[in-house]
């Protein structure tokens, strides 16, 4: 009994996955694959030396990666004392081939 259920349950399993993948090939239809952002880097800067961040970014742009996540827990940068905001070192750290 256990054995018939172990197939059917394989069998439906295999459905499911045969329906998501026609799924998927639909949505490529409206979703060319040119068009979808591919991978991502988180990056700290503010755990690195000023001196290496256009390097990093230099090299995050040449490996392809297509955006960046960063400084998300910088916040003790951002607003190094209270009501006093500095973003600035986050405009270097973007480096020159950073675009908005």
């Amino acid at each position: 009994m256990a054995k018939i259920r172990i197939r059917k349950l394989a069998a439906l399993s295999l459905l499911v996955i045969l329906g998501l993948s026609a799924k998927a090939q639909d949505i490529r239809n409206y979703f060319p694959d040119r068009d979808l952002v591919t991978t991502g880097i988180y990056y700290y800067p503010e755990h690195w030396r000023e001196s290496q961040w256009e390097r990093d970014i230099k090299k995050i742009a040449d490996m392809g990666f297509e955006f960046v996540h960063l400084a998300e827990f910088a916040w003790f940068r951002m607003e190094p004392e209270e009501g006093r905001f500095d973003f600035t070192w986050l405009d270097k750290a973007g480096g020159p081939v950073c675009e908005v």
